[in-house]
């Protein structure tokens, strides 16, 4: 509750700051809504404005830190309180779910090769009793009766033996789930660029890294002569806060 009544103290002047830098910053900003140089009095006067402008923009930063950087630490104090038991955890329950997916791929390879195997044996048992319904059509026809003898092969023909059904061993617990989880793995970094190249891969696959890109320009500037890719230059006039 101390806390809480700490925190509405300090909203309460934040807010008091903020109304006051408001009203000074809305002078400001219509004075120079709309911002034209035409001689170099013009420029002088801006260049001073805008000097000025970066020295509140300073203040009003240094005063928001003086605000906020006593509720960051408490912040961070907090959270390093919480976090090292909340990550225990998870990595505990990290740990189970590896175990239990290890068990649920051994129980379900384990039930497919037992699959197989009756599978297997189904099969021979069924080659057996085919040949047994042959001996019996051929004994019948021996004897003369040959409508037994295709009454029994056809019986034979149409005669299947079922595999048992096996199924792995893995409880059904409340509460737990087991979802298909998918993701991409670029192994061959090249083969990604020319099947994009070639139309195979979306150009959406893959997006240019602008640090990487920005840090060459920097470098190369006007001499970089990467494909699909140009140096740009911008003049930006900047304060350096020597006014």
């Amino acid at each position: 509750m101390a806390t809480a009544t700490k925190a509405g103290e300090v909203e309460v002047l934040a807010q008091q700051n903020a109304e006051e830098i408001g009203g000074q910053i809305a002078t400001l900003d219509q004075t120079f809504a709309v911002v034209k140089i035409g001689c170099a009095e013009d420029y002088q006067l801006s260049a001073d404005a805008m000097i000025d402008i970066k020295k509140r923009s300073k203040a009003i930063e240094e005063k928001r830190k003086e605000i906020v950087t006593p509720l960051n630490d408490a912040l961070k104090r907090i959270n390093a309180l919480f976090r090292p038991p909340i990550e225990r955890l998870d990595a505990i329950a990290t740990r189970i779910s590896t175990a239990m997916s290890w068990y649920q791929r051994r129980m379900e390879e384990e039930a497919r090769e037992e699959r197989e195997r009756l599978a297997v044996e189904a099969a021979k048992e069924q080659e057996r009793l085919r040949k047994e319904a042959e001996k019996q059509a051929v004994r019948a026809e021996k004897s003369g009766d040959d409508q037994s003898a295709a009454m029994i092969r056809s019986a034979a023909e149409t005669m299947t033996v079922p595999a048992p059904v096996v199924q792995a061993d893995i409880p059904k617990v409340q509460g737990i789930a087991t979802r298909e989880v998918w993701s991409a793995e670029v192994f061959d970094i090249n083969a990604l660029v020319m099947g994009i190249a070639c139309g195979d891969v979306p150009l959406s696959a893959i997006e240019p890294v602008q640090s990487v890109l920005n840090q060459a320009a920097r470098a190369a500037k006007g001499q970089l002569n990467w494909p699909g890719v140009r140096a740009v230059c911008v003049n930006q006039v900047v304060s350096t806060g020597r006014g």
